[in-house]
């Protein structure tokens, strides 16, 4: 990696004061709007270095995979996964696992990061330059998946379509003949834009969560093969945790909600609150979800940046 030799900041003077979204952006110091910092200014060297760097290949030298015939197995599998992906990609707006899968080039692209540095004895030079380590894994964070941001936009665009399909349809019932009208109260109109919001942005959420799980992983290995190893499998764990919330939501939701909307508490766990409404839950229940769920990712992912950042400064090339 190309060594950072200014310190001057990467923030634009007075962006905090940007009218719109943007100034929301530059307001607050939380892991997301950084990540969206650096995609909207691109002026820090280490974000720099890693978005303008092709994805990794890590080695297989010296591994069971360089025989010939798991190599035949290996080309023979992704020429199949890629196929029936192109069938399947449509689909990543219905399947509540296929987001899963989509998910995986994230984690491969920011996996290798810091264990790279680590194979390549560039770490503890990177880390003299003026930025602080945890600068440094915000910009590996931010440049690592903005190589695989074109996922999140054709997922959301994908949803994009949905969205605006169901918001024509609820317009039309709403301002047909009174017979087929459809009642729609004040709250439940702002429940349905809060699902639809959460619904277009959460691929957004998805990828910034998977890429600092992914250097978090990185900063336990030595090499970038095993950097992707232990992104992905961190990744599985924390997906395991989350299905086995399941036995401590089911006896909650049986006690508490009536038995047809208590059935679908795993789906809920699943799917996400954006399918709140659909799933039978009343408006104001999908509205705490929903900003619940947000709070309680946003401070996830500081949490991981802050371990990240923690684990990297004890790393030992």
């Amino acid at each position: 990696m190309e060594t950072p030799v200014q310190s001057s900041s990467w923030q634009q003077p007075g962006a905090s004061r940007r009218p719109g979204l943007r100034s929301l952006i530059y307001s607050y110091d939380i892991p997301l709007f950084i990540m969206l910092r650096h995609w909207l200014n691109p002026r820090n060297p280490v974000f720099r270095s890693v978005a303008t760097r092709p994805m990794p290949v890590p080695s297989l030298e010296g591994t069971i995979f360089t025989s010939r015939r798991v190599r035949q197995i290996i080309r023979t599998v992704t020429d199949w996964s890629s196929a029936l992906g192109c069938l399947l990609m449509p689909l990543f707006f219905i399947g509540p696992f296929l987001p899963w899968l989509w998910r995986l080039p994230t984690l491969i692209s920011t996996g290798p990061l810091v264990a790279g540095e680590i194979e390549g004895r560039t770490w503890f030079t990177l880390r003299s330059t003026p930025y602080s380590t945890k600068e440094i894994i915000q910009g590996l964070h931010a440049g690592g998946v903005y190589r695989t941001a074109f996922m999140w936009a054709y997922v959301s665009s994908m949803r994009l379509a949905v969205v605006g399909l169901l918001a024509m349809i609820m317009l039309i019932l709403s301002w047909a003949p009174a017979r087929d009208r459809l009642d729609v109260t004040f709250i439940e109109w702002v429940a349905y834009l809060l699902c639809a919001l959460y619904f277009l942005l959460e691929p957004l959420l998805d990828i910034a969560i998977d890429g600092m799980v992914g250097l978090l992983g990185s900063t336990f290995a030595r090499n970038q093969l095993m950097g992707v190893v232990n992104a992905v499998l961190l990744r599985v764990v924390l997906w395991g945790l989350q299905i086995m919330t399941l036995m401590f939501v089911m006896p909650l939701a049986n006690e508490t909600l009536a038995p047809k909307v208590a059935g679908s508490a795993p789906a809920l766990v699943l799917l996400g609150p954006a399918y709140a409404l659909t799933l039978g839950f009343s408006a104001e229940a999908a509205i705490m979800m929903i900003v619940g769920l947000t709070v309680a990712r946003l401070l996830f992912l500081q949490f991981l940046t802050a371990v990240t950042a923690w684990r990297a400064e004890i790393v030992q090339e």
